[in-house]
């Protein structure tokens, strides 16, 4: 599973689902690279924006969160509840979040 964050955010141990670049593409870390106190602050100076990281969880935590998620999706789609367009968007979203 992945997740955007602000690098003011990131915790060290983190990984990199996606590579890094700077402003003219260049690539400052590379996808997996494990973050430490010195490659996050690093992504603070250099005013990074957003980094996708890695989120590892086991398949109770992943469950339960898949089990969150489409129960909100339920909530904020009962009112367009059997119209196609809205249930495929619905679907979507729902395979998104969940990696399938």
């Amino acid at each position: 599973m992945k997740q955007t964050v602000s690098p003011e955010l990131l915790a060290p141990g983190a990984k990199l689902a996606e590579a890094v670049c700077d402003a003219s593409g260049a690539v400052l870390l590379p996808k997996e690279t494990e973050l430490d106190e010195h490659l996050i602050s690093t992504l603070c100076t250099k005013k990074i924006a957003e980094v996708v990281i890695v989120i590892e969880r086991t398949p109770t935590e992943q469950a339960a969160f898949d089990d969150e998620l489409k129960a909100g999706l339920d909530r904020r789609f009962q009112l367009a509840s059997g119209h196609p367009l809205m249930d495929s968007l619905k679907q979507m979203i729902l395979e998104y979040r969940c990696g399938e």
